[in-house]
């Protein structure tokens, strides 16, 4: 746990609905409050917000969303402009509250994009808070099952940490940012509203992901094939079981399988990381889905696993946005930061596939891609990457 210089309270453990109420109603007093979630996503398939850490003048506070019937009180709050919500790290938080509940946020300030900004490079918040306070923080409960109920007193105050200091730690990155100038203040504010925006994507099961698999690439046609059925085999018995997919077999193991194909439990057994349990329980479904792959069409071409793939451009368009990150790449080195606060992926891609394609910053404005400080700071790089 951490090894403060001072007596801290003891945290309040919100888990009722009229404590929530009561709770939302003096956070709407706040000028600011600190914000982070705990989520059970290393133990379930379908993931879920398991507990919320809020820290404010009033003091640290965990609210129990399994216990609380309803979020909504909190909603006018994220959504309050007045109220700066402070996050180190935001993406996952965000997302995780969006697919909980009809949840907006405004006014995010992110610890982690300002230490990206200063050109930091331990971006985590043990490092900041060690860095900034000299506290250390004891990560050995960071992969908890929050799920499980009731949480232990250490789970408590281990969580309790992660907000406690977020609110005097932004104080002291916001000033250091405006310290290190204008552009620094200006893509900090860009990227945090950006991270407001968030929306959650839908997440479905892609059975073709198989090929983004370490070593996939190697395997022969046959193999491949195999793998294939054994990833979907995977995934089927995961949401059966609820539990994440490597719980039910790891990568490895499925590549050995497909590699080897045996034909039967004895041989199973033999293939490492197959324990005698394992084969027990999973040996009839690994041996189907190889029966499975053996009538059906080898896999000559891998599917694509980039990113880019997906992405809707043509081959023309796609080199320009290799130009792009090429130039991005050279424009974060330059001003040694985070490429992704030059400028964020999809911009990169929607610029990519602008047409006409724009020949001067006017156009480049008027593309609504790009905040006008970015179009001046940037333009004449982005331009040339374009033509």
């Amino acid at each position: 746990m951490p090894a403060p210089s001072r007596a801290f309270a003891a945290p309040v453990y919100v888990d009722t609905d009229d404590a929530l109420a009561t709770l939302a109603q003096r956070l709407l007093g706040e000028r600011a409050i600190a914000v982070d979630t705990e989520s059970n996503s290393l133990y379930a398939y379908r993931e879920r917000l398991c507990l919320i850490q809020i820290s404010s003048s009033h003091g640290d506070v965990l609210v129990d969303p399994m216990a609380v019937t309803d979020l909504s009180p909190l909603v006018p709050v994220f959504a309050d402009p007045g109220i700066v919500k402070v996050f180190h790290d935001a993406e996952y938080d965000i997302l995780t509250f969006k697919r909980t509940s009809a949840f907006e946020f405004a006014s995010i300030f992110d610890t982690k994009v300002a230490a990206m900004s200063l050109g930091r490079q331990n971006l985590g918040l043990a490092a900041a808070l060690a860095e900034h306070f000299g506290v250390q923080l004891d990560k050995r409960l960071q992969r908890s099952d929050w799920g499980c109920r009731p949480l232990t007193q250490e789970q408590k105050e281990y969580a309790r940490f992660d907000t406690h200091y977020l609110l005097e730690l932004a104080r002291e990155l916001r000033g250091a940012v405006v310290e290190a100038g204008q552009i620094h203040v200006l893509e900090v504010a860009s990227e945090c509203r950006r991270l407001a925006s968030l929306v959650p994507a839908p997440r479905p099961f892609d059975p073709d992901a198989y090929a983004s698999l370490r070593g996939a690439e190697h395997l022969d046609p046959v193999a491949s094939r195999r793998l294939r059925e054994l990833f979907v085999m995977r995934e089927r018995i995961a949401a059966d079981r609820d539990v994440p997919p490597f719980k039910i077999v790891g990568n490895d193991v499925l590549m050995e399988v497909a590699r080897i194909a045996p034909r039967d439990a004895t041989a199973l057994a033999a293939i490492a990381g197959l324990s005698p349990k394992l084969v027990d329980r999973l040996g009839r479904s690994l041996l189907e889905a190889l029966r499975r792959a053996a009538r059906l069409r080898p896999i000559a071409v891998l599917p694509r696993a980039d990113a880019e793939a997906d992405s809707g451009l043509s081959p023309t368009q796609r080199k320009t946005y290799e130009r792009l990150r090429g130039w991005r790449k050279g424009a974060a080195a330059a001003r040694k930061v985070d490429a992704s606060l030059v400028l964020a992926r999809p911009v990169l891609l929607s610029l990519a596939a602008v047409r006409p394609t724009p020949r001067d910053r006017d156009a480049l404005l008027a593309t609504g891609l790009l905040e006008p400080w970015r179009v001046e700071h940037y333009g004449d790089g982005i331009l040339a990457a374009l033509t």
